[in-house]
């Protein structure tokens, strides 16, 4: 059997051609990346709103809260829930650390 290779298209090869060329363009822009990343070993954060956009520094304000703020309660007393609901949670319990389960057990059920 006589196997023959043809040649691609013209239209192809120029394709091929603008394809690589692309590629090759995307691999410079990362190595450009890459020299641009600078490595914030003081423990500083950069960042970018657009990808073409150079690194700018990110700074954070802590602001302070107001402890003097009282949440007043909710409720004044346990919300009770259905029964088939209360017995679902308390099989939950074997898959819950014991550390959450007080939450399950004072649970009421009505």
């Amino acid at each position: 059997m006589m196997m023959c290779k043809m040649k691609p298209h013209i239209g192809e090869q120029k394709k091929r051609a603008e394809e690589e060329a692309k590629f090759r363009d995307l691999e410079g822009q990362c190595a450009e990346e890459e020299k641009d990343d600078g490595d914030n070993i003081d423990g500083t954060m950069d960042y970018k709103l657009l990808h073409s956009d150079g690194w700018t520094p990110y700074t954070y304000r802590l602001q302070k809260r107001n402890s003097d703020t009282a949440v007043a309660p909710l409720y004044t007393c346990s919300q009770t829930i259905k029964q088939l609901k209360y017995k679902h949670l308390q099989e939950l319990k074997e898959v819950i650390p014991k550390g959450f389960h007080g939450f399950y057990v004072q649970c009421t059920e009505t």
